[in-house]
């Protein structure tokens, strides 16, 4: 199991700053461009290691199990947020 360096106020927080009503047209609000955004915030932080998951996976590159488990969570928070009326 991964260790993460956020507490899960903080990966909250992070989804909260970045989330979107979902909206077809808009990319901008899918699920997982909120999560690459909320990710890269958590990892601007200074606690954690630098990310840069979006050039990666824009280069095909590998995804370390940190991120794997932050992305997992942060999509939980998305999914709460979106079914909040």
């Amino acid at each position: 199991m991964t260790e993460i360096p956020w507490s899960k106020r903080e990966i909250i927080d992070a989804m909260i700053a970045e989330f979107r009503r979902p909206d077809v047209d808009d990319r901008d609000s899918w699920a997982y461009f909120c999560q690459i955004r909320a990710l890269e915030r958590l990892a601007l932080g200074g606690r954690g290691p630098p990310v840069g998951l979006a050039h990666r996976l824009a280069n095909k590159g590998g995804v370390s199990p940190l991120e794997e488990a932050v992305f997992g969570r942060l999509g939980r928070v998305w999914q709460a947020l979106r079914d909040v009326p």
